[in-house]
């Protein structure tokens, strides 16, 4: 549907049917312009390098945000968004990847608004900006590698649903923290949270944790769901008896689980909060490095 501009930023690009879509817009005389992490956790895969040059080759603009010894501005670019023709924007908790879209649980948001891609477009152009500083072109940050064709995934089963909605837009450092002290302050009935990760020391203080807290105190229902995969199961389990202990002594409707075998999904990456009828879909775990140091895009939908 993009005419004439996509900009997209992402932590991992992994995905070769969206790196095809890209392409083609590409092809077809779509200015695309993308900003990927040069140095994620793990490092660029092969596949990913390989779908950076393919973009590259078809015509896009491909840069990579490398965080250097002596200078950086963020640890990791971790968004997941995308603009598309200063109409509409694309934001989400899930990286470009074949399991983001086939096996995680994860949440995206589709909306269209201008005033609402004007800011998320300067935060982009912002980022971009830096080149030779933290920002390099692909072919001084990544081994060519060819590869492909990939996992291509089919059509969506069903489409998106759709809503009219107040949405407002937050980043990573700067107000997601903020924000969400305010929407969890100022709940009166539920708070519905489904993080991959929180930080174990966050209940002895955090913030964020502590206006849960204080919700809990006043009455409000609170329901946490976690990860339990690879990486994330010792520290989640921990705070999971965290918070049942504290729930217990304290007499709070609150409720912390982890997914099990049971689960309809393979792994829960989601970072999303529900606040009555407020909810958050962004990038953004709940922990110190996504709250103050990433390069992090949400949204509040109201």
């Amino acid at each position: 549907l993009s005419r004439n501009s996509i900009e997209l930023a992402c932590y991992l690009m992994e995905n070769w049917t969206l790196a095809r879509h890209l392409a083609g817009a590409s092809a077809r005389g779509v200015d695309v312009t993308v900003l990927l992490e040069g140095r994620p956790v793990g490092g660029v895969s092969e596949n990913g390098a390989a779908i950076a040059y393919h973009l590259q080759d078809s015509g896009a603009e491909v840069w990579t945000m490398r965080s250097g010894d002596s200078f950086r501005r963020y640890d990791y670019l971790h968004a997941k968004y995308a603009v598309f023709d200063r109409e509409r924007i694309f934001v989400a908790s899930e990286n470009m990847a074949d399991s983001s879209f086939g096996s995680n649980r994860g949440w995206a948001v589709i909306i269209e608004g201008e005033q609402i891609c004007s800011i998320a477009e300067e935060v982009f152009r912002k980022d971009i900006a830096a080149q030779g500083v933290d920002v390099f072109p692909l072919n001084t940050s990544l081994v060519r590698v060819e590869g492909g064709p990939g996992r291509l995934l089919g059509a969506l089963p069903q489409p998106p649903r759709s809503y009219l909605t107040t949405a407002s837009l937050l980043t990573s450092p700067y107000n997601v923290q903020e924000e969400l002290i305010g929407i969890i302050s100022g709940a009166q009935e539920r708070i519905l949270v489904q993080q991959m990760r929180i930080d174990e020391d966050w209940p002895d203080g955090s913030p964020i944790m502590t206006a849960l807290f204080s919700a809990a105190e006043r009455g409000v229902k609170v329901r946490i769901q976690l990860d339990s995969g690879l990486g994330t199961e010792k520290g989640n389990s921990m705070v999971a008896e965290t918070l049942a202990q504290r729930a217990s002594e304290n007499h709070w409707d609150l409720e912390c689980r982890l997914t099990d075998e049971r689960s309809s999904f393979g792994r829960l990456h989601n970072k999303g909060v529900v606040v009555d009828d407020t909810v958050m879909v962004g990038s953004a775990n709940w922990v110190d490095g996504s709250m103050e140091r990433n390069r992090e895009m949400a949204v509040l939908l109201r």
